[in-house]
């Protein structure tokens, strides 16, 4: 999945990009320079913008870019200077080619049946 991302982290003071689904579970993660980063530490924000679409969190050094996806919350951690166009085009790109995470199931012995 990095071959996705990659613009995007090519995007100069992005540190890092996270996917998880909606159950909370990280499907994807990628952080720069040994960035270290708890996603579970967002959760309680999450929860709380589970039907927002998208969202710029602002800190004092860095900010979080959220958007929602059919795949679950994407979110881009960077500098607080980056310019939030450029990533929200990025994300734009990216976001039609995240699919769900299928959940695997297995058919039994009607899997084997002929038709």
């Amino acid at each position: 999945m990095d071959h996705v991302f990659k613009d995007l982290m090519d995007i100069k003071e992005v540190h890092g990009v996270v996917l998880r689904d909606f159950g909370g579970e990280v499907e994807y993660q990628n952080f720069r320079n040994n960035i270290t980063f708890d996603p579970e530490r967002l959760k309680p924000i999450l929860d709380a913008l589970v039907q927002i679409q998208e969202a710029d969190v602002v800190f004092a050094n860095q900010r979080i870019y959220l958007r929602r996806s059919a795949a679950g919350h994407l979110l881009v951690v960077m500098a607080r200077n980056v310019p939030i166009a450029m990533v929200r085009l990025h994300c734009d790109m990216i976001i039609p080619s995240l699919k769900p995470a299928k959940k695997r199931s297995s058919k039994g012995f009607w899997g084997f049946r002929k038709s």
